[in-house]
């Protein structure tokens, strides 16, 4: 009986692992193809410096040789379309995953399945849609988070690590900070783990001469950091309440009165009064300090612990695992002292910012880390997995809600794209987290190498006669824009008799010639179509598809 109910319990944690790994993975293939957020302003970059500056220089803070090496790639041999950065991006969160399972060998086989499902759950919660779902954040995300656990590994793994260890954990370190602004914090678990096993003298100075070797290059290459207001008070609010930030968004429908209205109307009318009534005792959830600060010292408190109990022991079999996850909790949490301390003056003025979404794949670690440490040292493997299992389904519900914010991210980064490739920017149109000022910096330069939208089949026809015959298209409506580019343009809406799924349409004015591009427009129906023409007649346009 007892081994049926183990055999149950593995079932289950498989069973939970493909529920976070699979939507993690369809929304990585399904992330948009053309640039979106940042993207602009990275391509506007690549395309107009001269190489190695353009891939050395730091952008924001943050320095991306590696990431930018992709994106180069990408553009130059690929016409851009995010396809190697997703390709990239999948392979590195696979790579963090198997480097997990591969630590936790010496667990018994309840206990690694609970600890690695810890893992998969700190990276695949599709509360980190907007690294998940956004090519470009993929790649930087993944290769932090690979080279992470690949320095844990040859640090954590056995007691007293030489020189030798600590000079592969450096060069983990240092790709790590020239893949993103947070992969400097890969030594604040480095660092622990020489304490944690007993390293010898010669490993301390071999990672202090790495440390010192990174920070010197990054500021080598263009430290963007500039001069930073003492405010220890402010840093450590926002620290700990960016810590919070998973369970705030794991719940957000309970506390966010705007969030549960949108829900299904059972569920919402649940809700909403208990989110009312929290909004109006603690505030708007993104700027309240309850629950988030009780809920981040009560992490910062078991990590504590937990960091006790490893040096006390560190002989156990499950040692290593413990180490583990001890690492990833320290990295993250020192990610988000580096956060909170260099974003200070950002987040005064934008205070709800802290807990943005885009924030989540980091703080999302911490909570990971804590739950794989205490799974390995649990002393009942089969409560380990019962635990971990039950934590999946208390996340299993924002699995909803946060695949819906990033399916919307994805239409708002197609409807911007179809009217770029046009020459439109529209004013009033949903932008999510374009900066339309960094759409018409990037549109010339992408327009001059041919690439993204500029490279597709249907642009390639806009200003000539295309050969095909007109769609059945019914409640077409067109309307002036406001163009940022100040040319006259005009936005297209209407239905066809069928689902658009993935296809373009081009626009066709009176003379025959293209001068538009349609997309479908899923949040209108699943027949209805949204389109930008340049020029400002009035005529109603032709819909066709692409030429034979």
């Amino acid at each position: 009986m007892k081994n049926t109910t183990d055999t149950l319990r593995r079932a289950a944690a498989w069973l939970a692992a493909a529920a976070f790994l699979l939507p993690a993975l369809v929304v990585m293939l399904r992330a948009p193809k053309v640039p979106y957020a940042d993207q602009w302003r990275f391509q506007a970059h690549l395309l107009s410096t001269p190489f190695p500056q353009s891939v050395v220089n730091a952008d924001n803070g943050h320095h991306e040789l590696l990431p930018s090496l992709v994106r180069l790639a990408e553009l130059h041999w690929l016409h851009g379309g995010q396809w190697l950065q997703i390709g990239i991006g999948i392979v590195l969160l696979l790579a963090t995953l198997a480097l997990g399972w591969r630590q936790l060998a010496a667990l018994p086989a309840s206990q690694r399945h609970a600890a690695w499902l810890a893992l998969l759950l700190g990276l695949c919660w599709l509360g980190n849609q907007r690294a998940l779902g956004h090519g470009n954040e993929t790649v930087h995300a993944y290769s932090v988070t690979a080279l992470l656990l690949a320095g844990l590994q040859v640090l954590g793994q056995r007691l007293r690590p030489g020189p030798g260890a600590a000079g592969i954990a450096a060069l983990c370190g240092l790709a790590a900070a020239f893949s993103f602004g947070s992969g400097i914090a890969t030594f604040a678990a480095f660092f622990p783990m020489l304490w944690l096993t007993r390293a010898r003298p010669a490993a301390w100075a071999t990672l202090s001469l790495g440390l010192v070797l990174t920070l010197a290059a990054l500021q080598l290459t263009g430290d963007s950091a500039g001069a930073l207001a003492f405010a220890p008070l402010s840093w450590i609010s926002s620290w700990l309440r960016w810590l919070a930030g998973p369970w705030i968004h794991a719940a957000w429908p309970v506390l966010d009165p705007a969030l549960a209205e949108r829900l299904p109307p059972a569920l919402g009318a649940l809700l909403a009064p208990v989110a009312s009534a929290y909004e109006g005792r603690f505030g708007p959830v993104m700027l309240a300090w309850f629950p988030h600060i009780p809920i981040a010292l009560a992490g910062l408190a078991a990590l504590a612990w937990l960091l006790l109990k490893a040096w006390l022991a560190p002989h156990t079999p499950s040692a290593p695992a413990q180490r583990l996850g001890i690492g990833i909790a320290l990295f993250a949490a020192a990610t988000g002292a580096l956060v909170a301390v260099v974003r200070d003056a950002y987040f005064q003025t934008y205070p709800d910012q802290l807990l943005a979404p885009r924030y989540l794949v980091w703080s999302s670690l911490f909570w990971a880390g804590l739950l794989l440490a205490a799974t390995a040292r649990a002393s009942s493997p089969r409560r380990a997995l019962s635990l971990v299992l039950a934590v999946a389904v208390v996340l299993l519900p924002s699995q909803l809600w946060t695949a819906r914010l990033a399916g919307s991210m994805r239409q708002v980064a197609a409807h911007i794209a179809a009217a770029a490739a046009v020459g439109v920017v529209d004013r009033a149109a949903p932008r999510g987290e374009n900066v339309p000022a960094e759409i018409a910096t990037a549109l010339p330069l992408q327009r001059q190498a041919q690439v993204e939208m500029f490279a597709w089949p249907q642009a390639r026809w806009l200003g000539r006669t295309p050969p095909s015959q007109p769609l059945a298209i019914r409640d077409l409506q067109v309307e002036a824009v406001d163009n940022l580019l100040e040319t006259p343009a005009r936005r297209v809406q209407f239905a066809t008799g069928a689902a658009g799924g993935d296809a373009r349409l081009l626009l066709v004015d009176a003379d025959g010639v293209a001068r538009g591009l349609a997309v479908p427009d899923a949040g209108a129906g699943p027949d209805r179509w949204i389109g930008w023409m340049e020029g400002g007649d009035t005529t109603p346009p032709q819909a066709m598809r692409m030429p034979e």
